[in-house]
């Protein structure tokens, strides 16, 4: 058991001036090191999130408990799929970023090889996760960009974008101008690996049950939670409430295929990846009906 120590960073591209990330106050009991992760998510929410707290600070707690979830539940996968596609100096996007899982996982598959890593969210908040957390031990460069994947494309264009189950945040509205802007953000030849769902209906999630089956876990795994049970609570019931309007981004794999060509991206693999959980009347997860995919497509075409 270890307690996270605090981490001074620079933070670049953001609205506010670069400066150091606080220090997180040292707690009563040892916790773990994911336990202190998610609390610093908690604590920077509140300070840095506009509209998304809810999300930023439940959702590493959420990645403490059975079912693994999010990029636990696809790493080995994403993990296999990205490490021959990392070399020295390998310049990488990532589309969004819930918090530093997703660059964790990059930075894992690249080993000891020095990737540029920039991670890019509309939110402050996983910005700052990331440099505290893992600024330490990329062997590379890792920087952050506050902006948006339906905005202006990345200059200069990238070898590498990542994106984790990103869509499903924007409306249908948006998703041409995501596809443009991961097209456009790439070099020739260059590829984008993404999970997705596949089937637009949202997920059957009872905010009383979820919150009864979330709380009981966290207790039985002894994990302290920030300004007690009764305000976690209420942020629990308000990211419950966004997750059940959440929808895929897609009806089937023909849309998907339909959107990366517009995109001007070819396919090269598309792998299911059979994932995904909701939650029975009695707060059990079960699992639901959509299902995930790992695509791999390039800009260029294949060959």
């Amino acid at each position: 058991m270890i307690v996270l120590p605090g981490a001074t960073c620079r933070h670049t591209n953001t609205s506010e001036s670069a400066g150091p990330v606080d220090d997180m106050p040292a707690p009563h009991v040892q916790i773990t090191r994911s336990e202190a992760a998610a609390r610093l998510a908690h604590d920077l929410s509140h300070t840095h999130c506009r509209g998304c707290g809810a999300y930023h600070a439940v959702w590493p707690y959420l990645r403490l408990i059975d079912p693994p979830r999010g990029v636990d539940a696809d790493r080995d996968r994403l993990m296999r799929v990205l490490s021959p596609l990392l070399d020295a100096g390998t310049t990488v996007l990532l589309a969004g970023s819930a918090d530093a899982g997703l660059a964790e996982c990059v930075l894992d598959a690249a080993a000891e090889r020095p990737v540029d890593l920039t991670v890019l969210d509309l939110c402050e908040t996983p910005l700052r996760q990331c440099l505290a957390l893992l600024g330490g031990r990329a062997a590379g460069r890792l920087r952050t960009q506050q902006g948006s994947i339906t905005g202006a494309p990345v200059t200069p264009p990238v070898e590498l974008i990542v994106a984790h189950s990103v869509l499903s945040f924007l409306p249908a509205e948006d998703l041409p101008r995501a596809g443009a802007f991961m097209g456009q953000s790439l070099q020739t030849g260059g590829r984008l690996v993404m999970t997705t769902s596949i089937g637009r209906s949202a997920p059957a999630l009872s905010t009383a049950h979820h919150r009864q089956h979330v709380l009981s876990q966290l207790s039985a795994r002894g994990v302290p939670l920030p300004g007690g049970e009764a305000e976690f609570a209420e942020l629990l019931d308000a990211y419950t409430a966004g997750r059940a309007e959440r929808r895929g981004p897609f009806d089937d794999l023909d849309a998907l295929q339909r959107w990366l060509a517009d995109a001007g991206l070819a396919v090269e693999t598309i792998e299911d990846l059979r994932r995904g959980t909701g939650f029975d009347a009695a707060g059990r997860p079960v699992p639901r009906a959509s299902k995930g995919v790992l695509v791999v497509a390039r800009k260029g075409g294949c060959g």
